[in-house]
């Protein structure tokens, strides 16, 4: 039985795979394997570090943001990922959060609720990514 989640994640790549095959089609194939890089991303006064994984041509690639309690490294964001890269689109993972904001954060709980703080760092990685070679008419979906 398909879950919640799993619906999320298939409409979520079949809206940004009508930007790549013109309809709303989802193929679940892909003849290239993905390439990840690690990548710094200025926001605010820090740096926060994500993993970009693209294909070759893509057209439309999947920002993964995450806050307090879940990071990149999570099996279950590594697992959506990998269907979002398989129906051939790329995912950029990054934490809203450094590793320092995180431990302030496990003992305030302040910065989970800083909807402005967490905005602007979603759309630093957004701007990032707009400014990257190849990739400034890339349609840009969130998840998270």
């Amino acid at each position: 039985a398909e879950t919640g989640h799993g619906r999320m994640v298939y409409g979520l790549i079949a809206a940004l795979s009508q930007a790549r095959d013109g309809g709303y089609r989802i193929s679940m194939k892909t003849s290239t394997r993905p390439h990840a890089t690690q990548v710094m991303i200025d926001a605010d006064d820090v740096t926060l570090i994500g993993d970009l994984t693209l294909l070759p041509d893509v057209t439309a690639i999947v920002i993964f943001a995450h806050g307090s309690g879940s990071s990149r490294h999570s099996p279950r964001n590594h697992s959506v990922a990998r269907v979002v890269q398989h129906a051939g689109l790329g995912t950029l993972l990054f934490d809203l959060l450094t590793r320092e904001e995180e431990e302030r954060e496990a003992r305030t709980g302040r910065l989970r609720f800083d909807i402005a703080f967490l905005a602007r760092r979603l759309m630093a990685a957004t701007r990032w990514l707009q400014e990257q070679p190849g990739l400034h008419a890339a349609r840009i979906g969130y998840f998270g």
